[in-house]
């Protein structure tokens, strides 16, 4: 009975090739990228706080918002779009499309079997729920920096004109954002795990889920590109340079073939043809 056991469990781990993910990604430390990736982030996170370099951030950030949120002072056609989408129900609808191009891509993809398919999703949720989640229950690593609505004029106000929806225009705490943080650890991870097809839709959903805040106000250019980029480049480095990612995801890939040796009688032949 062991034997067999044994047996399952490694066909399910020899099911996926995993050739096609970069090799820091596999089970093994590659210290260089992990220090590579901090490096970077701790860069980043000096130049913003280091006073001669933080002149020329600061202007960056005033350029980009009154740009942005200048749109909506200039023409009318951006100002309903973009109270619509700083709801809270934009940001519910957000994270089902994320989790749907996941379930979708277990599903669709061909490549690399779907129990691994699978596993890979389960993961990136799980990873995203502990760290990113995590840390904004926590309010961990947040900075006290009024949002650019509430320090800069002129300011296109979108709770005025809209004032049914209560679009969200300001945080006392912007720093780093917290919708910035979640896609771009999500982008970072997806991308490593999908084909180019899958990639490709990654790159034209995120600025739809990143830019709005920015429009209406709530986010300074840097709580994303500084910000949440350093805390997605650590939380990143700590699953693809490290063993956590491989290790994780073939210990879910092997409860998920014991549970689908269990259950796959019951399942319609649509999900069967899906494993292919």
């Amino acid at each position: 009975m062991q034997k067999e056991t044994n047996d399952s469990s490694s066909a399910a781990v020899r099911s996926s090739d995993l050739s096609f993910i970069p090799a820091f990604a596999r089970s093994r430390w590659d210290w260089k990228g992990i220090l590579l990736f901090n490096i970077m982030a701790g860069l980043l996170v000096i130049s913003w706080n280091y006073e001669p370099v933080r002149v020329f951030w600061d202007a960056i950030d005033e350029e980009v918002f009154f740009i942005l949120n200048g749109l909506l002072m200039s023409s009318e056609k951006w100002q309903l779009p973009a109270a619509i989408s700083n709801t809270k129900r934009y940001d519910k609808i957000s994270a089902i499309i994320l989790i749907a191009l996941l379930g979708i891509y277990a599903i669709a993809e061909k490549e690399n079997g779907f129990t691994w398919r699978l596993s890979a999703v389960i993961f990136l949720g799980l990873y995203m729920l502990i760290f990113v989640y995590g840390r904004r229950k926590l309010g961990l690593f947040e900075f006290d920096r009024a949002s650019p609505s509430m320090v800069l004029e002129p300011f296109y106000d979108l709770r005025e004109a809209f004032p049914h929806k209560k679009p969200k225009v300001k945080a006392h705490s912007s720093f780093p954002s917290d919708h910035g943080a979640a896609v771009l650890v999500y982008g970072m991870m997806f991308w490593v795990i999908a084909r180019k097809p899958w990639k490709i839709a990654i790159v034209a959903i995120m600025p739809f889920f990143i830019f709005p805040r920015m429009i209406g106000g709530a986010h300074w250019f840097t709580d994303v590109f500084v910000g949440s980029l350093c805390f997605a480049l650590v939380v990143a480095s700590l699953a693809l340079h490290t063993p956590i990612f491989a290790r994780s995801t073939c210990a879910i890939e092997r409860m998920i073939a014991r549970l689908l040796k269990h259950t796959e009688k019951y399942l319609p032949p649509r999900f069967h043809r899906a494993q292919g």
